[in-house]
């Protein structure tokens, strides 16, 4: 009789495990949904930008210059929807299952964990800004030399914002706030090779520096197992804000 019990208890404990994983929505989800390759908490980059990566890569140390760009350049898409879960509407019925099962065997039922504000979803206000074309031959000539000297010398890895996501929101006093929640960088970092072919342009640069030849601007997502979950079968959906 031990046994039974304790399968029927571990397998609704794993039920409500898998479930708490796979419910709710948050904007790691709508970053995600947007294909950003990383989630940001409040750093001010938007498509252009160019960074300097920690040596691990999970960190973003630096803003170091931009790349110009017109209009036609770094067009935006507007976003104005609602995210939601598509269990959350199943998800009252299996934790209320959890709290029976708990009941029946005696272990009390405990507190409800989840409410219905969880089926009002999560709504979102912003934009997607991304560069068309080949950035680099567009770097600012006022802080070039910024991207130069921190490869070189002190042997950053500098990447290129290609695509972002910013939230945007009305202040009190009717100014927009923007923050960016995702960016995507360009694959390869910026290289240069050959430091003397920039002693002109950069005349304190240390042109006997050995520079990077290599690296990556992959690096960690900052996704959450959760997101990632979620994100895989694809849980997900949006319908436009009216």
């Amino acid at each position: 009789m031990v046994k039974p019990v304790m399968t029927a208890i571990g397998l609704t404990a794993f039920l409500v495990v898998c479930f708490a994983l796979l419910t709710g929505v948050s904007k790691m989800d709508v970053s995600i949904k947007n294909e950003m390759q990383r989630h940001l908490g409040n750093e001010p980059l938007e498509a252009g930008d160019i960074v300097a990566l920690s040596p691990d890569g999970t960190r973003i140390e630096a803003l170091l210059c931009s790349v110009e760009l017109s209009p036609d350049q770094s067009p935006n898409s507007e976003i104005r929807s609602r995210n939601y879960n598509v269990l959350d509407a199943a998800e009252e019925k299996v934790f209320a299952f959890a709290r029976r099962s708990k009941e029946i065997f005696g272990l009390g039922s405990g507190e409800v964990p989840v409410t219905a504000a969880s089926l009002t979803g999560l709504s979102f206000t912003g934009e997607v800004s991304r560069i068309e074309g080949s950035p680099q031959s567009r770097i600012r000539s006022d802080c070039f030399c910024d991207v130069v000297t921190a490869v070189v010398e002190r042997k950053k890895t500098a990447c290129i914002v290609i695509k972002s996501l910013v939230e945007t929101r009305l202040r009190a006093d009717s100014s927009l706030s923007r923050n960016t929640v995702g960016v995507s960088f360009q694959s390869d970092p910026l290289l240069f090779s050959e430091p003397e072919r920039f002693a002109a342009a950069c005349p304190d640069l240390n042109r006997g520096a050995i520079a990077p030849t290599g690296g990556s601007c992959a690096g960690a997502s900052g996704f959450t197992l959760d997101v990632v979950a979620r994100a895989k079968v694809g849980l997900i959906r949006e319908v436009p804000l009216p």
